[in-house]
C-alpha cells in the first residue's frame, strides 16, 4: 500500500529500508520478485537497504556493501560475488559462505594445509615472501574426487558431517590451517564454534549424485581449485 501511494506521486528516487524483513520466507520470495518487476517498469532509482545477501543479489542492479559505517565495494552482483575487493565482501556473499584459511609462504612457494599449491611468481604473490596470507575457496568450486590422492598437490580429508538439502549436500571436514582472526571480528565467530587454533572447518557443496559416508575419505585438489587471496592483517584482496 505504501509503495502504491508513493508511485502515484512519480518520485525520482524511492528509499526502501528493509521493507520485507518481517515477512515469512514464502511471502518474502514472492514480493521480492514483484519488486523486481516494478523496478523494471518505472524509470526511477530505488535505494534498497537490506541485511539479507540473497535479497540484495535478487533485486539489485548495483550493490553497495557497507561495513563499519563505510562503503567497502560498489558493483554488480557478479562483481561482489566473483571479484570481491576484501574479505568481508567475499564471505558475506554466497551460501554457504566462502571457506577461509591461513597459508604460509616459504622458499618461493605457497603452502596451505601442508600442501604446496604453487609458486609466488605463478600466483602473483612475490610481495608477500616470508609472510602469511589468507586463502578463500568457495564450497561449490572445491575440486575433489573420492579416490586416493594422485600427487602431492592433493590432500585427503575425512568427512565429519553431512547436510542433505535435497538437490545437493554440504560435506564438512577439518583442514590443518589456522582460523582467520578477521572473521571472528567481522561475524563474531569465536571459540564456541571453532575451539581449535590449528584446524578450520571447511564445507564442500556437491550434487546429490551419490551418498557419502561419514568418516570416509575425500581427496581435494587444492592447486586446481579456484582461489582468492587476502592480506591477513587488512583483509584486502591481493
Amino acid at each position: 500500500v505504501a509503495l502504491g501511494r508513493a508511485m502515484m506521486k512519480e518520485p525520482q528516487i524511492y528509499l526502501m529500508d528493509e521493507p520485507l524483513s518481517s515477512l515469512d520466507a514464502q511471502l518474502k520470495d514472492n514480493l521480492s520478485r514483484e519488486l523486481a518487476n516494478i523496478h523494471k517498469s518505472i524509470p526511477s532509482t530505488i535505494v534498497y537497504v537490506t541485511h539479507d545477501q540473497n535479497e540484495a543479489m535478487m533485486l539489485a542492479s548495483r550493490i553497495g556493501v557497507m561495513h563499519d559505517g563505510r562503503i567497502t565495494q560498489i558493483g554488480s552482483v557478479d562483481d561482489v560475488f566473483n571479484d570481491p575487493q576484501n574479505l568481508f565482501v567475499a564471505t558475506f556473499f554466497g551460501t554457504p559462505k566462502m571457506n577461509i584459511g591461513t597459508a604460509s609462504i616459504r622458499k618461493g612457494f605457497v603452502y596451505f594445509a601442508g600442501t604446496n599449491i604453487g609458486s609466488l611468481k605463478h600466483l602473483g604473490l612475490e610481495a608477500y615472501r616470508g609472510r602469511q596470507i589468507l586463502i578463500g575457496m568457495r564450497p561449490n568450486q572445491l575440486i575433489f574426487h573420492s579416490g586416493k590422492k594422485r600427487n602431492t598437490n592433493q590432500i585427503e580429508v575425512f568427512l565429519k558431517n553431512q547436510i542433505n538439502l535435497g538437490n545437493n549436500s554440504l560435506l564438512f571436514f577439518d583442514l590443518k590451517t589456522k582460523p582467520s582472526k578477521l572473521l571472528e571480528k567481522y561475524f563474531g565467530i569465536d571459540d564456541i564454534f571453532n575451539r581449535s587454533t590449528e584446524f578450520t572447518e571447511f564445507v564442500l557443496a556437491v550434487a546429490n549424485s551419490k551418498p557419502f559416508k561419514l568418516g570416509s575419505k575425500v581427496t581435494l585438489d587444492l592447486k586446481a581449485t579456484p582461489k582468492f587471496f587476502f592480506d591477513i592483517k587488512t583483509g584486502l584482496r591481493i
